[in-house]
């Protein structure tokens, strides 16, 4: 069945332009307040909107002016009901005129009250050219993914942190994010803590984003992850909170190699994070141009200089029973080092503590693993004046490894009596 509309319908319906939010909000709080009210009409010719109350109204005097505290009672009413800013003009043509001023959009309704003195009704007549109703702003959604994200206005200060003063914005922007996350992530459970700049390095020799103290209660970042994108630095943030979490919310340290145990793993998975997501980062995200062709030349320097030490291996022999104070050859980045044995720096005797030649009157030494230890092939006159003079050294380095070692057992008998309580 087809239905034909002829033109004066079709201009009737095009000059009805629909109802502005605003004004049926304002309509919805007159009836609210108890007044009924017909439906609102739009007069085409004097282009305004209109409706009435359904009936007269004893209670409210129209000749009163707009200050009297019954209409001005009523009206604030209204203001609050639709989260509007109440403001009073002049009459207008003998007329009582209230603008409502809606706060979140910055609408404005200019209302021009009037009373019907043959029916009693209170009429409500709105200029359609008069309502400035502006749209509201478009809000940017974050994408729902699972993952911890920033809002748009600490993301645009991301973008900001690498413009001078990079080091204020930066940490600016780390106490921004801190409060962000604590209360959306971790439901506002995690302690005030210190922000902190980490000392910057080249993006070739950095192997830490990040860091968490519990001692001091410092959450670091290094200053080249800011060059990186947002998503990483987000993810290494919220890994650091992590950590804070274990030490605030579980209050405990996480067993694990740098405290990535299972207690970390949890909170990361409540995050929406992988535990093993920061050992897949990229270091060319933080690097120029410049650096990255430095990055290069080292990597192709170290890969060299490992395969030239490949190629020296066969000269020396395996050591298969490293001993105390035994002399030895070791290898130590890709290069083959003098110097003597100490005693082994881990219990299962994989690696040892080992003393260069050039250095056998002071207590700085290397753990090198067993693996990388051969024997010495120097005269035996050498060997002999490296023992004595390292006796001293090996000495001090035998204590304080032992020391290390007691403390690490006393830690973990009172762990383990803590735990069972």
């Amino acid at each position: 069945m087809r239905v034909l509309i002829g033109r004066p319908l079709i201009r009737v319906l095009a000059s009805q332009p629909p109802v502005p939010a605003m004004l049926t909000k304002l309509r919805n709080a007159v009836v609210r307040s108890g007044l009924p009210c017909k439906p609102i009409k739009f007069d085409p010719k004097l282009k305004t909107y209109k409706f009435t109350s359904d009936s007269s109204v004893q209670h409210i005097d129209a000749s009163n002016n707009l200050h009297s505290p019954k209409l001005s009672g009523w009206f604030k009413g209204l203001a609050q009901a639709t989260s509007s800013e109440l403001v009073y003009d002049k009459n207008t043509h003998g007329h009582k005129q209230v603008s409502l001023v809606q706060k979140n959009t910055d609408t404005t309704c200019h209302v021009i009250l009037d009373h019907a003195a043959d029916t009693g009704e209170i009429v409500f007549t709105v200029d359609a050219d008069a309502l400035d109703e502006k749209p509201a702003a478009k809000q940017e959604t974050q994408p729902d993914d699972g993952k911890p994200h920033l809002p748009p206005k600490l993301a645009k200060l991301y973008l900001d942190c690498r413009r001078p003063p990079a080091s204020s914005k930066q940490l600016l922007l780390m106490r921004e994010a801190w409060t962000y996350f604590n209360h959306q992530v971790f439901g506002g459970r995690l302690k005030p803590a210190h922000m902190r700049l980490m000392r910057t390095v080249g993006a070739e020799r950095k192997h830490t984003l990040g860091t968490w103290s519990a001692g001091t209660r410092t959450l670091s970042i290094q200053p080249t992850t800011f060059k990186g994108p947002l998503a990483t630095f987000v993810e290494t943030f919220v890994h650091e909170m992590c950590h804070q979490a274990v030490t605030d919310i579980n209050q405990t340290r996480d067993s694990g190699p740098g405290g990535h145990g299972p207690l970390w793993s949890a909170w990361m998975r409540k995050c929406g994070l992988s535990p093993n997501s920061f050992m897949t980062i990229n270091r060319d995200e933080f690097m120029d141009t410049d650096e990255k062709e430095a990055y290069r030349q080292k990597i192709a320097e170290r890969e060299a200089q490992r395969q030239k030490a490949d190629e020296e291996q066969h000269k020396y022999r395996h050591m298969w029973s490293p001993q105390d104070g035994k002399p030895a050859i070791a290898r130590i980045n890709d290069k083959y080092v003098e110097g003597i044995l100490v005693c082994p720096s881990a219990k299962d005797g994989r690696t040892w503590a080992f003393i260069e030649r050039n250095s056998v009157y002071s207590n700085r030494f290397w753990r090198v693993p067993a693996d990388s230890l051969y024997e010495w092939n120097g005269p035996p006159e050498d060997a002999e004046k490296i023992r004595n003079d390292s006796a001293r050294s090996r000495e001090q380095i035998r204590n304080h490894l032992q020391a290390k070692s007691d403390r690490r057992s006393q830690m973990k008998a009172l762990r383990n009596i803590f735990g069972r309580l």
